[in-house]
């Protein structure tokens, strides 16, 4: 899909990981963070993650 996202390793970045505990409560990777407006998301399963990204960009490849 040829997609820019941001990767943040929690095993070598301790603040990543706090960052991904307090915001989704759990410290499990592979987390996919989505931010729409005030809302936020958090994905951890990876079929969810993918679905999603498939979705995503199909919507916005078609306008």
């Amino acid at each position: 899909m040829q997609l820019t996202i941001e990767c943040r390793n929690i095993r070598q970045d301790v603040g990543a990981r706090d960052a991904l505990k307090a915001g989704g409560g759990r410290t499990t990777v592979p987390c996919l963070r989505i931010s729409e407006g005030e809302q936020v998301q958090w994905l951890y399963e990876s079929s969810d993650i993918v679905r999603f990204l498939r979705a995503w960009s199909a919507s916005v490849l078609s306008g």
